[in-house]
Formats: C-alpha cells, sequence, structure tokens
C-alpha cells in the first residue's frame, strides 16, 4: 500500500466521513449480499468481482451481473433485490476501529462533522441512529441529495460542505475507495484514505494520508496528526 509522508494535516472547521467501509464495517455484508443475489439467477459472482467495484456503487454490479448472466431482469430490480437481502443483516453491521473516538475528540475541538454516503437514506437513518452517531453529526447528505450524480464527481462532498456553510479548503474528507478520494479531491478537500480488504489494491496516491484505521489518527487544535510516527 502507498504511504504518504504527511503526518501533520490542517488545520480545519469540519470533517466528512463516507459511511460503508470509512465508519460502518459494512463492506463484508455488501459483498455477500451481491453473491446472495446473483447466486439466485445461477450466476457466478466472487470476492475478487466484488473488489472491482469498491465505491462505484450498486448500479455498477447489477449492470455486471446482469451482463455476466445475460438476464432478462433490469439492473434496477437486481439492485433492488440485493438492497432488501442487505437490509435484512443492518442490525448485524458494526463499526470500524476508531470510529467513535476520533468523532469524539473531533467535536471537543469544535469541528462540525458531516457524513456524506451514496447509501439510501432510509439505511443511513437506521444505521446511524442504532449505533449512537446522529449526536455527532451536524449534517448527513446521501443519495436522495445528489440523484444519480455519484462519486468520484465531487457533488456530494459539495453538498455537504455547503450544508456545514463551510468552504470545501477547510474540510478534511475521510474515504476507503478510490472513487470517494476522487470526488474529495475534486470538491477540492484534503482527504484521508482508510483503504479496506476490498479496496486497497487501487492506487491511492492522489490522497493526502493513507492510513490502515481511524485509530492511527489523533486531533490536536484542529490538526489531524498521526499517531506513533
Amino acid at each position: 500500500m502507498n504511504r504518504k509522508i504527511n503526518t501533520k494535516l490542517g488545520s480545519f472547521k469540519a470533517f466528512i466521513f463516507d459511511q460503508d467501509g470509512t465508519l460502518l464495517d459494512a463492506e463484508a455484508w455488501h459483498c455477500k449480499s451481491w453473491i446472495e443475489v446473483a447466486k439466485n439467477y445461477g450466476v457466478i459472482f466472487s470476492e475478487n468481482d466484488f473488489k472491482m467495484f469498491a465505491g462505484k456503487g450498486d448500479l455498477a454490479i447489477a449492470r455486471f451481473i446482469k451482463n455476466r448472466g445475460n438476464l432478462s431482469i433490469t439492473a434496477e430490480d437486481l439492485k433492488e433485490e440485493k438492497r432488501d437481502y442487505y437490509k435484512l443483516h443492518l442490525d448485524s453491521i458494526g463499526l470500524c476501529d476508531g470510529v467513535l473516538d476520533l468523532l469524539k475528540k473531533a467535536k471537543k475541538e469544535g469541528l462540525l462533522l458531516a457524513l456524506a454516503t451514496i447509501s439510501h437514506k432510509e439505511e443511513t437513518l437506521k444505521a446511524v441512529k442504532r449505533l449512537g452517531l446522529d449526536k455527532y453529526f451536524d449534517v448527513i447528505v446521501d443519495k436522495d441529495d445528489i440523484g444519480q450524480r455519484i462519486k468520484p464527481l465531487p457533488d456530494i462532498y459539495l453538498a455537504a460542505a455547503k450544508k456545514l456553510k463551510i468552504s470545501p479548503k477547510n474540510c478534511c474528507a475521510f474515504e476507503d475507495s478510490l472513487t470517494g478520494v476522487e470526488a474529495a479531491k475534486a470538491a477540492r478537500m484534503v482527504c484521508i484514505a482508510i483503504p479496506t480488504k476490498y479496496s486497497k489494491h487501487f492506487d491511492y496516491s492522489k490522497a493526502d494520508l493513507i492510513i490502515n484505521s481511524l485509530s492511527d489518527l489523533k486531533v490536536e487544535n484542529n490538526f489531524i496528526i498521526r499517531k506513533h510516527d
């Protein structure tokens, strides 16, 4: 994995977090859900296939499975079947390492916090409330706010900054996928990458810092500092 030498970034007025794979340890369930949906149609879809689509959204995967199996069902309907399967397991999904500690420190520092996710509002709000994250976030921006203009387009990050009333240049984004990093950088934000096992094979050289988990970071005087460096 590429590593940047930066150890201190900032100062910032706001942090903006991706959801799945960054805050929520959800990627395994997304992968399992797609494998099961594909199997129902006699299509082989593997973990390695899933890794190709990290951060690209469910519709891209649905189109891939539809084409691989030459299926008559629409990609949209495949996506909804996967969503239904995934929702059955929402309560099994926990937080990624270091999430709560970083959110608490950021709030203590007086930073504004936003969640920016291409997930649907229903699943987002349910997960955020169940895990007690709602008290930390000043703003939540989801797919319903941006339509089809998903990552790597910068719209979701620009929308979050606008809702926070903070200039993008004063925001730091946290992302686990390459498309997310590209979206944040296109919005002219500093971006910290936290690749997962499903996305670590991509080139994250565009990120300002690459870490293993959020527990690698500390917040001091609105700066982000990588620990043990």
